[in-house]
Order: C-alpha cells, then structure tokens, then sequence
C-alpha cells in the first residue's frame, strides 16, 4: 500500500505517504482515494504545536468525536440545544451551528473535524472570512456540489493547514477524518515530519 501511495502521490515525503495510506485503509478504496487526497505538508508542524498546547477538537458529529483518541478536549455540540436554537434562527443545519456556537469561537485554539456535514465546512469558511483565527482544518465530508466547493475553496484560502479529501463520495467521510486525525497525533508523536 505504502508503495502504491507513493508512485501515485509522486512524492518521498514519509508522513504524508502515510497518512495518506491511513486514510486508504479506512475506506479500502485505494485507486480512488489517492488521487483525491489533498495533505497541506505544513499540517504535521501546525498539529504538533496545537496537540501540545492543549488544543480542543471540535467535531462537526459524534462518530468523529467517539473515533478521535488523543486524551484531550474533545467537543461536539450537535445535539446542544442552544445549538439547535440557533439553528432555526438562522436556517443552518445543527452541523453548521454548532461550529458557530460552540466550537469554534469558544475554545481557543480548537481543531475542526469535519467528516460528515459539508454545511459545517461552509460555515467554518464563512466564519474564517469574517475573521475568526482557524489555524487547520481536517475536512472529508462526502456529497456532491456544495461539499466539492467547500473543499475547494478551503484549499484555495492559503494559509490555513488542511488535510481534505476532494472531490464527491470519493471515499470521504467520519471514518477517513478519523484516521487523519489519529494517523497525525501518531506521526508528531514519533517526531515525524520535521519533528
């Protein structure tokens, strides 16, 4: 798998190999998956400093937040009810509301996971845009065009760190997100990636 990854990504680059190779496991689509891996190299030293300044995970479901094994903050506010207030008040999902809410703008510095709600990387973006400090995203959720131009457009903002699995139902989801996450806190703690 490993050398399948490598051929397919062109690079030497050990850590990102893999997590990307993690990711594959978790979905057991190799061929399709790798291609649509997006590893933002400057995430292993931005997860590294946050992981060891106590950062809070913000997960957009609770299959994120059961799956991610870290011993430290880990919040999802999906099912809060100031959450699915705010929610109705501003016609978003829960998913999206409760990355405004909660997450996010209340815990400092937080990590957003998004595996399964593209509506909660469309509001993470919205919120950036408006100014809020998000120093990386892990973003995988599946689906079609609005998933597809979150993705994207996370890419295209420059100067936030992501690990993004592009394109539609390629493969993403909780089950992928998980596996970064997990794959990333074993590669810092081995020292990897300039570590």
């Amino acid at each position: 798998m490993v050398e399948l990854v490598r051929r397919e990504l062109g690079t030497n680059d050990e850590s990102i190999i893999r997590l990307v190779a993690k990711a594959v496991f978790a979905t057991g689509n190799p061929p399709a998956l790798i291609k649509y891996m997006h590893v933002d190299p400057e995430v292993f030293n931005v997860f590294r400093e946050l992981i060891n300044g106590n950062a809070t995970v913000i997960t957009d479901v609770k299959m994120v937040a059961v799956g991610v094994r870290w011993g430290g903050n880990t919040v999802t506010l999906i099912d809060d009810v100031e959450v699915t207030k705010l929610a109705v008040e501003l016609g978003i999902t829960r998913a999206a509301a409760s990355m405004r809410m909660g997450g996010l703008s209340k815990f400092k510095p937080a990590i957003p996971i998004i595996g399964n709600s593209p509506t909660a990387l469309i509001e993470v973006i919205k919120m950036i845009r408006e100014g809020l400090e998000v120093p990386m995203v892990i973003a995988t959720p599946p689906g079609f065009t609005n998933a597809v131009d979150a993705k994207e457009e996370l890419i295209r903002m420059g100067g936030i760190p992501s690990v993004v699995v592009r394109g539609g139902t390629y493969g993403g989801g909780s089950n992928v997100a998980v596996a970064v996450f997990n794959e990333l806190l074993s590669i810092v703690r081995e020292g990897g990636h300039g570590g």
